[in-house]
């Protein structure tokens, strides 16, 4: 790449530079790492623990808890590494959060999964598949919800109680 050092290249480096770092500023008040955002990512991982049932992992005050399931694939073992899972991710604060996430689900567990996530409020985002060829075959499910902390994984509990298997 050849770089020109003419004064308006330079110029236009400098505004470039500077709009970056609002950009990157702004996106470190998002995330919460500053005075301003610390409330904001402040969830309490311990609560989502209890009403799912499972040990998640919190960091910076966001919170993520992922399930494997299991399936094989072209004669090989696919599972929660290979993305074969269901997870949430939650961010904001105790009584106003974000969930977002995925569930691998089979077609027999779809219609439970969905009412679950509906009565509780959490949008369905996309229902697809990621892959081809496994067994058994997942359908994937992401939802995105905002509320309390607490309701929102009581509402993804309630769908992984509709799960009919491992």
């Amino acid at each position: 790449m050849i770089v020109s050092l003419t004064r308006s290249s330079v110029i236009v480096k400098t505004q470039m530079s500077a709009l970056f770092r609002v950009w990157f500023r702004r996106l470190q008040i998002l995330r919460g790492q500053s005075s301003w955002g610390a409330k904001y990512d402040s969830i309490t991982a311990e609560a989502i623990d209890n009403v799912l049932g499972l040990k998640g992992v919190g960091k910076g005050g966001m919170y993520k808890a992922v399930i494997g399931r299991r399936a094989t694939m072209h004669g090989r073992e696919v599972g929660k590494q290979m993305g074969v899972n269901i997870w949430a991710a939650f961010v904001g604060s105790d009584e106003n959060a974000s969930v977002d996430g995925d569930f691998a689900v089979l077609e027999s567990e779809l219609q439970d999964v969905l009412k679950a996530l509906r009565r509780a409020d959490i949008n369905i985002v996309a229902i697809h598949n990621h892959m081809i060829h496994e067994q058994p075959r997942y359908i994937f499910l992401h939802y995105w919800g905002r509320g309390s902390s607490v309701e929102l994984a009581r509402g993804i509990r309630a769908a992984l109680d509709g799960l009919k298997s491992g």
